[in-house]
């Protein structure tokens, strides 16, 4: 039965797993929300026959956007450098990327920084080929940097998807035309659409019903199209260092929390063929787990907005790094990024 969070009012749902429908799990810890005003507890439940993480209960769908306001840091993510012309701004950033690229000791370099203004994700050029001709897709492009970026790269046409208006319109001011949906939907019934590459950064672990998703995304692409989607990993050494104050909980907007098995299987499951797994040095959520674990719920608010000082320390980032590219060695990494490919 339904019942509400005392403290903010917010109706949630008991759900059987969002993987293997199995109502079968065990409690495995009470987590709070550190980025609102919500104080009380979610708990996070482990599935006894597929493993997988997530919330139960869960806030309705209807409730979800309580806890993604207009300053959720993903919507705020052009602003870090207080231009006021993002587009001239972002022709600039991703120009210099595409030559630092080209050369290891400032590729590593501009790695550090690139992550500074949100715009560390990156495709591998040599598994995905993109050109002219090529259509991409941003599912959860929030301000669409990622969009501006590859196609700065590649010149390929793109399109986005996202929920909030307000990145919504950000995004389309930023790629120059009407080309971001409000949600999968819109992209299936504009017709005909298929696309090359679609991609999810950081996006499936929010969703409600990630294999209706992944299943609307495999009949959108192309034959022999790639889906690539980063999540934060379940399985890392951040994880277990830093117990229910790892950065990758986020809770209630991470619904379900992923490690390879429990992708690989919803991933099989949408009828996609796994070509790569990466795992991604991630000194971000490294540094945003210290943040939590010396400051708390301090540490997100300032002056009515997100404080990431921290995270945003190109210091601290140095400082940790050598951790998390041992971590990504092993394979324990705070991120998994993976291409799938449609098959037949």
């Amino acid at each position: 039965m339904p019942y509400q969070h005392t403290d903010y009012n917010i109706e949630t749902e008991f759900i059987n797993c969002p993987l293997c429908n199995s109502n079968k799990n065990r409690l495995v810890l009470r987590n709070r929300d550190w980025l609102t005003d919500v104080d009380d507890c979610f708990n996070l439940v482990e599935c006894l026959d597929c493993n997988l993480f997530y919330i139960n209960p869960r806030p309705k769908e209807q409730e979800l956007h309580k806890f993604y306001p207009d300053i959720y840091p993903a919507y705020t993510n052009h602003m870090y450098f207080n231009k006021n012309d993002i587009v001239n701004f972002s022709k600039i950033i991703f120009r210099i990327s595409y030559w630092f690229r080209k050369f290891p000791l400032t590729k590593i370099i501009w790695k550090l920084f690139i992550t500074k203004i949100k715009v560390c994700r990156e495709v591998d050029l040599r598994v995905v080929k993109l050109n002219y001709d090529s259509k991409v897709l941003d599912i959860g492009c929030a301000t669409g940097l990622f969009l501006s970026h590859i196609r700065w790269l590649t010149n390929c046409k793109m399109n986005g998807v996202e929920a909030n208006d307000k990145s919504r319109g950000t995004a389309n001011q930023l790629l120059g035309s009407q080309v971001v949906f409000k949600d999968i939907a819109e992209v299936v019934e504009s017709g005909g659409q298929k696309f090359d590459l679609i991609t999810m950064w950081f996006v499936l672990e929010h969703l409600i019903e990630p294999l209706q998703v992944l299943r609307k995304s495999y009949d959108l692409l192309k034959q022999d199209g790639h889906l690539v989607m980063a999540v934060p990993n379940l399985d890392s050494w951040g994880r277990k260092i830093f117990k229910n104050k790892w950065f990758g909980f986020d809770v209630p907007r991470h619904l379900q929390i992923f490690n390879k098995d429990t992708l690989a299987a919803l991933l099989e499951k949408s009828n996609f063929k796994i070509v790569k797994i990466r795992y991604a040095i991630s000194p971000h959520s490294f540094v945003g787990s210290i943040q939590l674990t010396f400051f708390g719920k301090r540490y997100c608010r300032f002056k009515g907005q997100y404080a990431t000082g921290l995270q945003n320390s190109i210091f601290l980032r140095l400082l940790v790094w050598p951790f998390c590219f041992l971590s990504a060695v092993f394979r324990k990494s705070d991120t998994i990024v993976i291409y799938a490919k449609k098959t037949t």
